[in-house]
């Protein structure tokens, strides 16, 4: 996911500007830390409502089978990971 991290009033600031997500620190690693937390409770989030493909749509993601280049996106700042385990379970059907 791409993250910016610059100071702000002795502050550091990480912005995932992809998904208008902000977080800060003491440090860059803190502020890196903690927009990767933010991150990860935002992305669960809407998976677990089900909104998750909209959006990352929406904010303009695509599968990685549909780009042409992996690095796609790389230049919007550092990349850093998302370490979320996410489970599908199956609809139980209407019986």
């Amino acid at each position: 996911m791409p993250v910016d991290v610059f100071q702000e009033d002795g502050t550091y600031i990480a912005v995932c500007k992809p998904l208008d997500l902000a977080s800060q620190g003491d440090t860059p690693e803190e502020a890196r830390a903690n927009c990767r937390e933010a991150l990860m409770l935002f992305i669960t989030s809407c998976y677990a409502r089900g909104t998750l493909d909209q959006v990352l749509l929406e904010a303009g993601f695509m599968p990685e089978s549909e780009t042409e280049d992996s690095s796609v996106g790389a230049e919007a700042g550092e990349m850093i990971d998302i370490p979320i385990s996410l489970v599908a379970h199956a609809q139980a059907s209407a019986a």
